[in-house]
């Protein structure tokens, strides 16, 4: 039986839109009267301002505005699927459009045959006129991903992971079509482009040019084998076969160069020969979320993951030590190319080369194409001698548990990372140590998920349980910063004496000031005491932080009217119809009532701040949240927005528990204190 899809075109890309972008936003300063601070609430910026609290509050407004202008586009711009990490669903017999491209006929995909079935080898073609787009093609169906092969070089043209129930489907919210994640990027097609997977380095890099012979089989475990063989080239011969298993992710690759009747160098050097994923990873589209949105190069390097991006123009980097494994990966997806424990390769190179920039790439923000190459060292083959490469491509969705499950059943060389830890591996300052905190939450998230059946709900119960948590160090943090702030506000009158008196020897006013605390036993550095419980919370807050940003688990959940917990809410999508200056296209409601309770949140900690420029600054943060934050995904905001509204109620509770238990000696009442 002849292979399923031969004689047939190569799949359709679809149609390709290139992002707009617009100029940034800057915020005027409003103006008001003095007697509307006490109606208005935004009124705090009016009032008498000194000199220098001016020169601040005017650098702060410069800094705002030049980051709306230069930053804050990038964050705010939205693509619509087909420009960013998803292809269209198509029905089993869907193609890939390439831009200039003449449909041709459909390939089919071959049920999972029987075992035992095998199909007929077919001669090989050398055509100098056969394009990726003429070139008949192999389609795999693993019931995870479908695979288009194309007999053009034995690479993989298109890589489709399907929806499961680890990999939720994606719906575009205006119209409802649902997308699937395609790993290789559907750019038009130049001669020299790459593709992953090509073999690289001498005498083997020209079997990239050339039409295989392809044939199918499945053994005897029920694994599909698709084997492409290479015309002879100068007396040498290339077999790729690849071995796709029923419900996986992994995917086997055995190289094998067949020498002929001569001697013959395979690889050079400097570079040996080898094998990688290249021509870049998923469709070129502009970061969202900038840092979480980028594409990287991971490479295993003994006990540490080394995440590396690389932009047009810079220089290739190289890794020549304990290499375990190498690939690419985004926010929520990856390919990792994985050789066996007897093939080690020596060396690891990542590049970003001029070919693959096509014009899809050519737009402000589309981070560059890279190419991550795996070599081998070079060798020379005697008459009738053979040369093998083996690997395991894993293509698969960032899931922990999911990469735990491969990372023991794929065979990898000894010492290697874990496939696991590409998830949370990056961290945007480095702080890697943040990363077993985030695993934690996220099995915690992943519990609450099993008992409400709805990640929503699920990021609400881990708020509420953290808070919960950590409720009896807040507690004492409010209760101290209080006593510390009642017993300040007893001598303040002295100190304002202190300070007019010594205006101008500010030797002489620290000298009196600690002697005035020293005679009323007060510590001036004793408002700090209720920082320290604070800090200890941050880790947790930045771990959620990370955790709410790069979980796949998130990806394409719905919880009441959000469509997607890591897509923004867009509660009323604007169609075509962009905001201008900003670009937003829909109205994002979750960011306004994360800012609305921030605010409220930063007047109940300014109640008893003196310093107008410090009010003024901590209430304006809210308002700068809105553009920063208005596109970041809705399980974010939800989060933050829970946690905003907790703060309020606690910190009113707290405050009020203090005034009537915790009043100073004197008879003066204490004083509110900051949450």
């Amino acid at each position: 039986m002849l292979a399923a899809g031969r004689g047939s075109s190569r799949p359709n890309s679809g149609t390709f839109f290139l992002p707009r972008r617009g100029p940034g936003f800057q915020t005027p300063g409003p103006s008001m009267g003095r007697g509307a601070l006490r109606r208005v609430p935004f009124a705090f910026l009016s009032g008498p301002l000194d000199r220098m609290e001016r020169r601040w509050l005017a650098f702060f407004l410069v800094f705002t505005g030049a980051y709306f202008i230069l930053i804050a586009p990038m964050f705010n711009r939205r693509l619509s699927p087909q420009e960013g990490a998803d292809a269209p669903v198509g029905t089993p017999d869907a193609v890939v459009q390439t831009p200039g491209q003449t449909p041709g006929p459909t390939p089919r995909a071959e049920a999972w045959p029987e075992p035992g079935r095998e199909s007929a080898a077919a001669e090989p073609v050398r055509a100098p006129d056969v394009t990726m787009e003429t070139a008949p093609i192999e389609v795999v169906d693993t019931g995870l991903a479908t695979v288009h092969l194309s007999t053009l070089g034995a690479v993989p043209i298109s890589w489709k992971l399907q929806p499961t129930e680890r990999l939720a489907a994606v719906r575009d919210h205006d119209s409802g079509t649902t997308y699937v994640v395609n790993l290789v990027p559907q750019v038009r097609h130049t001669p020299d482009r790459e593709y992953p997977l090509q073999l690289s380095g001498r005498t083997v890099d020209q079997f990239n040019r050339v039409v295989y012979a392809v044939e199918r089989s499945q053994t005897k475990d029920g694994a599909i084998e698709v084997r492409f063989t290479s015309p002879a080239i100068e007396d040498v011969v290339v077999v790729k076969t690849y071995r796709f298993e029923r419900d996986s992710y992994a995917v086997g690759l055995e190289v094998e160069v067949r020498n002929g009747a001569y001697r013959t160098r395979l690889g050079d050097a400097e570079d040996g020969w080898g094998l990688g994923w290249q021509g870049g990873f998923m469709q070129p589209a502009a970061a969202r979320m900038g840092f979480w949105d980028e594409m990287f190069a991971a490479v295993s390097i003994g006990d540490r993951l080394r995440l590396r991006k690389m932009g047009s123009g810079d220089d290739p980097q190289r890794y020549s030590r304990d290499i375990g494994w190498a690939g690419q990966e985004k926010k929520y997806f990856a390919a990792l190319l994985v050789p066996s424990p007897d093939n080690q390769p020596d060396s690891v190179t990542v590049a970003v080369r001029r070919r693959n920039l096509t014009p899809e790439y050519d737009v402000k923000g589309v981070a560059a194409p890279m190419s991550v190459t795996l070599h081998h060292p070079a060798a020379i083959l005697g008459p009738e001698e053979s040369a093998r490469l083996n690997y395991t491509l894993v293509a698969t969705p960032k899931s922990y548990d999911l990469l735990v499950e491969l990372s023991q059943t794929v065979p990898m060389p000894a010492g290697a990372m874990p496939l696991s830890s590409v998830v949370f591996g990056k961290m945007i300052w480095g702080q890697d140590w943040l990363r077993p905190i985030c695993l934690l939450l996220l099995r915690a998230l992943k519990g609450f998920e099993s008992l409400v059946h709805n990640w929503g709900l699920a990021i609400i119960l881990l708020v509420l349980v953290v808070k919960i948590l950590l409720y009896p160090l807040s507690h004492w943090a409010i209760k101290a910063q209080a006593r510390t702030m009642a017993e300040q506000m007893r001598i303040k009158p002295l100190l304002d004496k202190i300070t007019e008196k010594h205006k101008d020897d500010p030797q002489k006013k620290s000298q009196e000031m600690m002697k005035l605390y020293r005679e009323h036993g007060i510590n001036p550095l004793g408002a700090l005491r209720g920082c320290f419980p604070m800090l200890l919370q941050m880790p947790i807050f930045f771990a959620l932080y990370i955790l709410l940003a790069q979980a796949v688990e998130l990806r394409g959940q719905g919880f009441l009217w959000i469509l997607d917990l890591a897509e923004p809410d867009r509660l009323i999508p604007f169609g075509s119809f962009r905001v201008p200056l900003l670009g937003w296209d829909a109205f994002n409601i979750l960011p306004l009532l994360m800012a609305l309770t921030q605010y409220y949140t930063s007047k109940l900690m300014t109640a008893n701040v003196s310093d107008p420029m410090q009010r003024q600054i901590m209430v304006m943060m809210p308002i700068v949240f809105v553009f920063i934050l208005y596109n970041m995904p809705s399980g974010l905001m939800l989060y933050w927005t829970v946690q905003n509204i907790w703060q309020i109620g606690h910190t009113v509770l707290t405050k009020r528990y203090v005034a009537l238990h915790d009043t100073p000696s004197g008879g003066a009442p204490a004083a509110s204190a900051p949450a």
